[in-house]
């Protein structure tokens, strides 16, 4: 009997219990498992299709980072103060 995680107390996990003999196989399907995993990972992020996102995230998290200090600094300057911004400038 194969029992799941422990969701409710993960400082408590459930012991899986399998049939005598099985052990050996068990071991054997979770290296292989992580091995795909493995190959899978590594193989999606050196994939062009991720590099090309990755770029597109990158400048659309550095666009909403400007938009957000011209906003910061027009709220601030009608405050009477000044931001000076010394990493994104």
């Amino acid at each position: 009997m194969l029992r799941g995680n422990n969701f409710q107390d993960t400082y408590r996990p459930n012991a899986l219990t399998l049939p005598s003999g099985m052990g050996k196989q068990f071991q054997a399907d979770v290296k292989a498992l992580v091995e795909e995993a493995t190959r899978g990972i590594r193989s999606a992020f050196e994939s062009e299709e991720y590099a090309v996102r990755r770029e597109e995230t990158g400048q659309a998290v550095a666009r909403r980072r400007n938009e957000l200090f011209v906003q910061l600094d027009q709220k601030a300057r009608q405050e009477g103060f000044i931001i000076q911004n010394s990493r994104w400038a």
